[in-house]
């Protein structure tokens, strides 16, 4: 299971298209990062999925990507200097691919501890040898990046900007078809409970425990809290195990 070029491409073209229209729903983005650091004149595109493949069909989903100005990321500086779609769609299929020597993900050198307690969760309570960008991908409700779940200063912005990423976001999951979708605490739950319009509890103490299938049964969603802190043992096999019976149920 893998995402196509074309989906993609429709999210490098959405990123290339926010950087120069300044009525597009995400161009917050822009001067958002352009205010992280002076003088930075380029715009790192949106992220349209992390991970070459789901051997598995699991797909964790976070709320958005994180933003730093010392990133490699694919970028933008003009109308005519980008980074090119073929380099842009290379970097995310191989986001996985280098590890210290530890065996620990990491980018730009340091580890990153959202990749790692997802492998984490995943050797404890999915397969023992579990990886991301071969048993699982990563993908974001929101793909533009930034710092703390910044979605933009007004509600206007925040509205413009989950209307806009959620379709996006639907469309990469309509491309993967996975079969189990596991999304990373509350924010990630409500955008996923939006797409498909699925009725899940807001609150992930709630969520967290519970199998959720879309109306058609073609996939499942076992919600869990955050991994940035990650939730007990106990409660983390709960999930381990409703991902397994997803599994099973839709295979």
């Amino acid at each position: 299971m893998e995402v196509s070029k074309k989906i993609s491409r429709l999210i490098y073209k959405d990123g290339v298209h926010a950087y120069l229209n300044k009525e597009h729903p995400c161009h917050h983005f822009v001067q958002w990062q352009k205010k992280q650091k002076r003088g930075l004149k380029c715009f790192q595109l949106p992220e349209p999925f992390s991970g070459l493949r789901a051997s598995l069909g699991i797909v964790f989903v976070a709320l958005n990507p994180s933003f730093s100005v010392k990133s490699s990321a694919p970028r933008i500086w003009s109308r005519t200097k980008v980074t090119p779609f073929k380099d842009y769609d290379k970097f995310y299929r191989n986001r996985f691919e280098n590890r210290n020597d530890k065996g620990q993900l990491i980018s730009n050198g340091k580890k990153v501890i959202l990749w790692h307690r997802i492998e984490q969760f995943g050797r404890e309570f999915i397969q023992q040898e579990f990886k991301l960008g071969e048993h699982a991908i990563l993908i974001d409700i929101v793909q533009y990046k930034s710092e703390k779940g910044w979605l933009g200063d007004t509600t206007k912005q925040k509205e413009s900007t989950l209307e806009h990423c959620c379709k996006l976001a639907g469309e990469i999951l309509k491309d993967i078809r996975p079969k189990v979708i596991v999304p990373l605490g509350r924010k990630a739950i409500k955008g996923l409970s939006e797409i498909f319009k699925i009725d899940i509890p807001k609150k992930v103490g709630i969520a967290m425990g519970n199998i959720y299938y879309d109306k058609d049964k073609e996939f499942a969603i076992c919600p869990i809290q955050h991994l940035s802190r990650p939730p007990a043992k106990d409660k983390s096999k709960t999930v381990g195990g409703n991902i397994q019976q997803g599994l099973e149920t839709l295979s």
